[in-house]
């Protein structure tokens, strides 16, 4: 029942690694998302070699920071774990 709207960018879906813009299949890549394997080192893998160098990883702890160096440990990433974090957000 949440109302979405087509993205002005690209969501790249865990589900497929593949971007999208479309409302009907962000709904459907979000609702596959829950029972489908997740696609994160595709999907990270897909924007890397798109030329997406810097990842900002929001909430508590650097798992996925972990997890990106594994892949490329070229990539930057910054942590956001409160607010105040945004303020001093800098690679």
């Amino acid at each position: 029942s949440v109302q979405l709207n087509s993205s002005k960018v690209q969501v790249i879906s865990n589900v497929n690694a593949l971007p999208h813009q479309d409302e009907q299949e962000i709904r459907r890549n979000l609702v596959a998302q829950i029972t489908s394997s997740v696609q994160w080192v595709a999907s990270i893998e897909y924007m890397a070699s798109r030329g997406v160098t810097h990842f900002i990883e929001i909430g508590p702890g650097k798992v996925l920071r972990g997890l990106l160096r594994k892949i490329d440990p070229n990539l930057k990433v910054a942590n956001i774990e409160k607010p105040e974090d945004i303020l001093a957000l800098a690679f």
